[in-house]
């Protein structure tokens, strides 16, 4: 997929979606620009350049851009956009530390696999509806539920060892 986002050639089917992509990035960007408080979910974005009708593969082609991170700082408004982003950062954040701090290589692995399925689908959000459908926001919701989990496994709290519990009390 990656060659045929960047690498496609003049007159194939992936060069014209790419066409496509960048005149809905315009008409996203202008939107964004005309209305700094967000239009809301819902209401579809503005065509400042003419789009092809791709109703008859996506419906609501309007409303769900392939870009979904302009497409939710166009619904979310840019201080909606700024929280969501701070959010996101968030779990990317609480990744990273877990990958720093757990010494067990199976934590460290799964701290690993979070840290990048995170920034992933952010990246995979910016040319694809990934963040809008179903399996794409449960993919990133188990993910940041994930970063909970590790983080709640932090060394310093781990419960001692049997050895350690066997002699005290006696």
């Amino acid at each position: 997929k990656v060659k045929s986002v960047w690498l496609a050639q003049a007159g194939t089917d992936d060069y014209d979606s790419n066409l496509y992509r960048v005149g809905e990035n315009l008409n996203l960007r202008r939107t964004i620009v005309g209305h700094p408080l967000g239009l809301g979910f819902g209401h579809p974005f503005e065509l400042h350049v003419p789009l092809p009708d791709i109703s008859f593969l996506l419906p609501y082609w309007q409303y769900h851009p392939h870009n979904m991170i302009l497409g939710m700082w166009m619904s979310l408004g840019t201080v909606g956009f700024v929280v969501f982003l701070s959010y996101f950062a968030s779990l990317v954040i609480l990744a990273s530390y877990c990958l720093r701090q757990h010494e067990d290589v199976y934590l460290k692995a799964v701290s690993y696999f979070v840290l990048t399925g995170l920034i992933a689908g952010f990246l995979v959000g910016m040319v694809d509806q990934m963040i809008w459908s179903e399996r794409g926001a449960i993919y990133l919701g188990v993910l940041g539920g994930m970063a909970a989990a590790l983080y709640r496994l932090r060394p310093d709290e781990q419960a001692p060892h049997s050895s350690d519990r066997a002699g005290r009390g006696r």
